[in-house]
């Protein structure tokens, strides 16, 4: 499934309405904690489709391993399959999960 496909499924079930009697709700879901959870969702796969075009114009611009050869040392093994700009996000996202 692409980030569009699932932002498709998710953005009916963020939606908020107003019923006849003036009451808010969101029609697919329990709770509006869950409606934000759902538009949360939406905005971070938007932001995975930015930030992956993102590492493809640093690596078209020479943004490379090289600049990161600690990083590349700890996580080779891991992205020896991947492509380059998969595996630049991919310690991206490892170095992030590190620093929560």
């Amino acid at each position: 499934m692409t980030n569009k496909e699932a932002i498709e499924q998710l953005l009916p079930l963020a939606k908020y309405s107003v019923d006849k009697n003036g009451v808010g709700t969101f029609p697919m879901v329990s709770t509006p904690l869950q409606a934000e959870a759902i538009d949360i969702a939406i905005k971070s796969l938007e932001e995975v489709k930015g930030l992956r075009l993102l590492a493809d114009w640093a690596v078209e611009c020479g943004f490379g391993f090289d600049n990161i050869p600690e990083e590349y040392e700890k996580y080779k093994e891991e992205i020896s399959d991947m492509g380059y700009t998969e595996g630049l996000v991919y310690i991206a996202r490892k170095e992030a999960e590190n620093e929560l």
